[in-house]
């Protein structure tokens, strides 16, 4: 298989791939570095961009590394058969919170009244130290149990009986102690002009959305809002209309597999992938 260059000009798409056939595929890459998208704009749409009416927007069949935030509007889940019925499944959220927590939990037994939790070394290493440790303690037994002393080196308990203890403790991640919550929005910002927006969220959201100026109350894009964020609405019409048709490069130019050294600068060594620079073609 080759591909042709292909270079848009302002204002269009690179490479638009679509597929109305049933379990058919639009744009299929196949190897490392297949599929490479890279944009040099902050606070606009990504070098891949997926939008999907319901269906799957992403899907890999391993694992998937990402080299800054993952952000989503719902929420991270992990899904786990369901023990009776192949029909279902069950999908349980991740715990979110302001702070890049670290965290482990274990079981001491008090002796002489005193029991000491040295944290797994590996806790530690990614753990900062000159963040708080917090430590939570469960008796299991008839027992006034408490924290002595906590750091990321160290944990003493101490009670008014020899009883085990259960134990939870978090930390912070090193080097992430100042990351900030609230940012500039670049994530929830309507697409279409007069469309419901968010029609898929809950209906607080939906209210929030509302609250805030995001949205009309019917759902629609508030557009006084996008002109004065200077959020660029655009009309679903436009998408139907007909892309001008590009001529294919001569063939001393085609690129083969093996051929991309834009795919090169991801690589690094054979192994992981390091992000070319913004201007680099």
């Amino acid at each position: 298989m080759t591909v042709s260059p292909l270079t848009a000009a302002a204002g269009e798409d690179g490479v638009v791939g679509s597929n109305s056939f049933l379990d058919a595929i639009g744009i299929l890459g196949s190897d490392s570095g297949a599929v490479i998208g890279d944009s040099a704009h902050s606070g606009t749409p990504g070098g891949l961009f997926v939008n999907t009416d319901g269906g799957l927007a992403l899907e890999t069949d391993g694992p998937l590394h990402v080299d800054g935030l993952i952000t989503s509007t719902v929420g991270k889940a992990f899904v786990h058969p369901h023990p009776t019925d192949p029909s279902l499944e069950i999908a349980y959220l991740a715990i979110e919170g302001p702070e890049a927590n670290t965290l482990f939990r274990g079981t001491a037994s008090l002796v002489n009244g005193e029991a000491r939790i040295v944290p797994d070394e590996t806790w530690r290493w990614v753990t900062a130290a000159n963040a708080s440790v917090t430590t939570f303690v469960t008796p299991r037994g008839p027992a006034n149990v408490w924290v002595e002393f906590e750091s990321r080196d160290l944990i003493v308990l101490r009670g008014t009986a020899d009883v085990e203890v259960n134990y939870f403790v978090m930390g912070v991640r090193d080097g992430f102690i100042d990351r900030q919550v609230i940012r500039p929005n670049t994530t929830i910002i309507p697409t279409y002009r007069g469309e419901p927006y968010a029609t898929d969220k809950s209906e607080r959201y939906q209210q929030i959305l509302i609250q805030n100026g995001t949205l009309n109350p019917d759902l629609t894009p508030n557009e006084a809002t996008a002109r004065r964020l200077g959020w660029e609405l655009t009309d679903r019409e436009d998408e139907a209309r007909p892309r001008p048709v590009r001529t294919e490069t001569p063939a001393s130019n085609v690129t083969t597999p093996g051929d991309d050294t834009r795919g090169d600068r991801y690589r690094q060594n054979g192994a992981g992938r390091t992000r070319p620079s913004a201007g680099g073609q």
